[in-house]
């Protein structure tokens, strides 16, 4: 009799993840902390951005020493000692190297706020079938710094990338070594690299689920132009944001 790949004593034959495993948060986020000390308020955001992930993704790496964070230390919680900070986001996807295809990993800006819908990610992906090429986008909605008042996108800034690993280990390669996070094109480069190597039927703008949420503050750290970013801008494909029209369901 063949042996039922569902069946939850079965030998774990099968690729993809299956309902009975109930995959309601992604399996990790990637990103890299400003160091503390800077900025209070920059720093109190981020602490408040890293508790939003933990109801949403079971681990978070962060590409900092333990000293960047005031040493935070919690289940989950992955420090990656970087070649530079910022770490570049080559480098950062190089980490996922020896990881399953299928686990689904987001690229998320140090001070972005998640929302639990975020969690709902993986499965919605595995319920519509989508295979390992898929990926998801959202543009940033201004929070006060009350935390009260959400205002609709307004610097087009894209703070969230989620994928399977398969697809963020296929691009690594593709990424310029200049770009980092919070610097002038990293987010656009993406967006636009993404949108030329998936196939839009797979390519979700979750915008409108206001779960990407960024505070409203006044330091702008690590701006400005890298290395070699003129021959980057000259390279992006569309010279902007590509349409982002298929929704993801809930």
């Amino acid at each position: 009799m063949a042996t039922n790949p569902y069946s939850p004593d079965s030998p774990r034959t099968i690729s993809l993840r299956t309902e009975r495993e109930s995959p309601e948060k992604l399996d990790a986020i990637l990103s890299s902390w400003r160091p503390v000390g800077q900025n209070p308020s920059y720093d109190e955001h981020q602490r408040t951005a890293l508790e939003s992930w933990f109801a949403v993704s079971r681990s978070v790496v962060l590409f900092n020493l333990p000293s960047d964070t005031g040493n935070i230390q919690r289940p989950g919680l992955i420090y990656v000692g970087p070649n530079s900070n910022p770490p570049s986001i080559k480098e950062m996807l190089g980490y996922l190297k020896a990881s399953d295809n299928e686990k689904v990993v987001a690229l998320v800006n140090s001070d972005i706020i998640l929302t639990r819908d975020i969690a709902k990610i993986p499965l919605a992906a595995q319920r519509a079938s989508l295979g390992l090429a898929w990926t998801c986008l959202s543009l940033r909605q201004v929070i006060d710094p009350n935390m009260t008042t959400i205002s609709p996108p307004n610097d087009y800034g894209l703070d969230f990338f989620c994928s399977p690993a398969r697809i963020w280990k296929d691009v690594a390669d593709k990424i310029p070594g200049v770009l980092t996070f919070g610097r002038i094109v990293w987010d656009n480069f993406l967006n636009s690299l993404l949108s030329n190597y998936i196939d839009k039927s797979k390519r979700f703008d979750i915008t409108d689920w206001k779960a990407v949420l960024h505070p409203q503050h006044d330091d702008h750290f690590r701006l400005g132009n890298p290395p070699g970013v003129d021959e980057i801008v000259k390279n992006i494909s569309g010279g902007g944001i590509p349409a982002l029209k298929i929704k993801l369901p809930q």
